[in-house]
């Protein structure tokens, strides 16, 4: 209750960093986004450290409320235009119509993806990524369902079929949903090392063997 608690002040109205070392997450939210591929990796983000090292907040083109895959309403936290400056960008999927082409996304990724430490897509939020030019010359990942898709509208991307997420230096990709779990341990693990990782999966998440595993080595 506590985690499901927290995870819900995060996603309606940010948190407040109380430290000026704690990296800036900023997840970028619309309408159709798929709600597992940003709140679990907001969910590992917020607990890492012991609720310390990251300051986790949603962000818009609007502050209008949005419905996400699944029927969930978000309000997001900040707009395109007053976002604080990220870290970190986490790029959900799900319905990707409304971002494909929408100038405002666009140049707001433009501005924040290079200064950012790291970008992390989960399921077709590669996709949007792809669309940018953010993926050319590396290796990257989506969900399986799109594999073909992807392969054929970015050849300038080399496509792993066989990864659960992909770490190509400054963006991460991981697959469908739950691998975005497996992808944001894995930035904790980099960033912070394996054991900050390990401690956010079992003693908060209790998510245990597999991929958390291996994400967190």
């Amino acid at each position: 209750m506590r985690s499901l608690i927290l995870l819900l002040l995060l996603l309606v109205g940010g948190v407040s960093a109380q430290g000026q070392d704690r990296r800036n997450v900023a997840i970028l939210v619309w309408p159709g986004a798929e709600l597992l591929d940003f709140a679990g990796p907001a969910e590992v983000f917020s607990a890492a450290g012991r609720h310390r090292l990251y300051r986790v907040y949603t962000v818009a083109e609007t502050k209008d409320v949005v419905r996400c895959q699944g029927g969930v309403d978000i309000q997001p936290a900040y707009t395109l235009e007053d976002s604080p400056k990220p870290d970190i960008i986490v790029v959900p999927g799900g319905n990707m119509n409304p971002v494909m082409r929408n100038p405002h996304v666009h140049d707001w990724l433009r501005r924040h993806a290079p200064a950012a430490e790291v970008v992390l897509s989960v399921c077709t939020g590669s996709f949007l990524l792809a669309e940018l030019g953010l993926l050319d010359g590396a290796a990257a990942t989506t969900h399986h369902f799109g594999f073909d898709r992807f392969e054929r509208d970015y050849p300038r991307v080399r496509l792993q079929r066989t990864q659960r997420f992909v770490d190509n230096g400054k963006i991460v990709t991981a697959g469908g949903v739950s691998a975005g779990i497996d992808g944001a341990l894995h930035v904790v693990a980099r960033l912070h090392g394996p054991e900050v990782a390990r401690w956010t999966a079992r003693e908060w998440m209790e998510y245990h063997g597999g991929p958390a595993e291996s994400a967190a080595k």
